[in-house]
């Protein structure tokens, strides 16, 4: 897949992509809050999954993990979905957000994570679009409305 075929995915799939960009690079998510609110997901998941990162980086457990080179390290990979599990069993989230197995689907069907903020971007000009044609916001599971 290059680097543009993210501009034709689908809402649901936009969302997977923001959140599963800020699982594998969470120090994002302070420039990501400023483009989106949980609000702006549709997929309760996702809300649950971008709260808790929000929570965990207001708390601080999210530092800079990417090595000098910039990339992500196995190491690093783990630490975060272990702390990201963590936090979600400990507020009682963690079966509402799909499990550990949707969180490594999230991490694995990721196309780029260095586009986190244009996810983002994305999903808020869907909430936009919704906003101004009065559309409905409720989505399943399965990406359906």
């Amino acid at each position: 897949m290059s680097k543009y075929e993210h501009r034709d995915l689908s809402r649901h799939e936009m969302e997977q992509q923001a959140i599963g960009a800020l699982v594998l690079l969470p120090q994002r998510i302070v420039m990501v809050v400023s483009l989106v609110t949980i609000d702006d997901f549709v997929d309760a998941r996702h809300q649950i999954i971008f709260g808790a990162l929000q929570d965990m980086q207001k708390d601080c457990e999210i530092k800079g993990i990417e090595n000098v080179a910039g990339e992500i390290t196995l190491v690093t990979l783990k630490s975060t979905l272990v702390t990201l599990k963590n936090r979600l069993e400990t507020t009682g989230g963690l079966e509402a957000a799909g499990g550990v197995e949707y969180l490594a689907d999230l991490v694995a069907g990721v196309i780029n994570a260095d586009c986190a903020n244009c996810y983002a971007k994305a999903v808020r000009a869907f909430t936009d679009v919704e906003l101004k044609g009065g559309m409905s916001r409720a989505v399943d599971h399965d990406g359906e409305q």
